[in-house]
Protein backbone atom coordinates (compact mmCIF):
# COMPACT_ATOMS: atom_id res chain seq x y z
CA UNK A 1 0.00 0.00 0.00
CA UNK A 2 1.44 3.65 -0.98
CA UNK A 3 1.50 5.92 1.80
CA UNK A 4 -0.21 9.48 1.88
CA UNK A 5 1.72 12.25 1.53
CA UNK A 6 -0.66 14.06 4.06
CA UNK A 7 -0.23 11.70 7.13
CA UNK A 8 2.77 12.82 8.64
CA UNK A 9 1.23 15.82 9.93
CA UNK A 10 -1.00 14.10 12.36
CA UNK A 11 1.51 11.30 13.17
CA UNK A 12 2.64 13.07 16.21
CA UNK A 13 -0.88 14.16 17.55
CA UNK A 14 -2.11 10.71 16.96
CA UNK A 15 1.00 8.82 19.23
CA UNK A 16 -0.80 10.45 21.99
CA UNK A 17 -4.04 9.01 21.58
CA UNK A 18 -2.40 5.13 21.88
CA UNK A 19 -0.82 5.08 25.02
CA UNK A 20 -3.88 4.16 27.76
CA UNK A 21 -5.32 6.73 29.53
CA UNK A 22 -2.87 9.36 28.52
CA UNK A 23 -3.65 13.41 28.53
CA UNK A 24 -1.16 15.65 27.19
CA UNK A 25 -1.86 19.27 27.92
CA UNK A 26 2.13 20.50 26.86
CA UNK A 27 2.56 20.78 22.66
CA UNK A 28 5.92 20.05 23.89
CA UNK A 29 5.74 17.15 25.54
CA UNK A 30 6.70 15.11 22.02
CA UNK A 31 9.23 15.79 19.61
CA UNK A 32 7.82 17.72 16.51
CA UNK A 33 4.15 17.86 18.14
CA UNK A 34 4.27 21.60 18.48
CA UNK A 35 5.32 21.86 15.05
CA UNK A 36 2.71 19.56 14.06
CA UNK A 37 -0.23 21.24 15.42
CA UNK A 38 1.08 24.89 13.86
CA UNK A 39 1.07 22.69 10.23
CA UNK A 40 -2.54 21.65 10.80
CA UNK A 41 -4.04 24.75 12.30
CA UNK A 42 -2.25 26.63 9.48
CA UNK A 43 -5.07 25.07 6.91
CA UNK A 44 -7.13 26.87 9.08
CA UNK A 45 -6.34 30.04 10.24
CA UNK A 46 -4.80 31.23 6.99
CA UNK A 47 -0.88 32.06 9.08
CA UNK A 48 2.00 30.42 7.80
CA UNK A 49 2.68 27.20 10.65
CA UNK A 50 5.34 28.96 12.30
CA UNK A 51 3.17 32.19 12.96
CA UNK A 52 0.56 29.79 14.71
CA UNK A 53 1.03 29.81 18.80
CA UNK A 54 -0.03 27.00 20.04
CA UNK A 55 -1.86 26.71 23.39
CA UNK A 56 -4.04 25.03 26.06
CA UNK A 57 -3.89 21.71 24.44
CA UNK A 58 -6.16 19.03 25.79
CA UNK A 59 -5.17 15.88 23.71
CA UNK A 60 -6.91 12.44 25.13
CA UNK A 61 -6.20 8.90 24.49
CA UNK A 62 -9.97 8.74 22.83
CA UNK A 63 -8.81 9.87 19.74
CA UNK A 64 -10.16 13.71 20.81
CA UNK A 65 -7.88 16.77 21.21
CA UNK A 66 -8.48 20.29 21.35
CA UNK A 67 -6.02 23.42 21.27
CA UNK A 68 -5.85 27.90 20.22
CA UNK A 69 -4.13 28.58 17.94
CA UNK A 70 -3.63 32.04 17.83
CA UNK A 71 -2.27 34.39 14.92
CA UNK A 72 -2.15 38.24 14.04
CA UNK A 73 -4.39 38.86 17.20
CA UNK A 74 -7.00 36.56 16.44
CA UNK A 75 -7.36 33.42 18.53
CA UNK A 76 -8.84 29.62 16.54
CA UNK A 77 -10.36 27.09 18.58
CA UNK A 78 -9.20 23.67 17.20
CA UNK A 79 -10.04 20.35 17.70
CA UNK A 80 -9.49 16.87 16.17
CA UNK A 81 -11.81 13.49 16.44
CA UNK A 82 -10.13 10.87 15.17
CA UNK A 83 -12.99 8.51 14.28
CA UNK A 84 -13.06 5.28 12.04
CA UNK A 85 -12.06 7.17 8.73
CA UNK A 86 -8.75 6.31 8.00
CA UNK A 87 -7.97 9.99 8.54
CA UNK A 88 -9.34 12.64 11.74
CA UNK A 89 -11.72 15.22 11.06
CA UNK A 90 -9.70 17.90 12.02
CA UNK A 91 -11.64 21.93 12.12
CA UNK A 92 -10.60 25.58 13.71
CA UNK A 93 -12.97 28.01 14.10
CA UNK A 94 -12.45 31.61 15.91
CA UNK A 95 -12.39 31.53 19.32
CA UNK A 96 -15.14 33.10 21.70
CA UNK A 97 -14.14 35.37 23.76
Amino acid sequence: MKPRKNAAPFAVVLFAFTVPACTITDPHAFPGMQENLQLISAGHTGCQPGDNAITNLLARSNGTAQWNATCKGKTYLCTEFQGVAPSPSISCAPAVQ
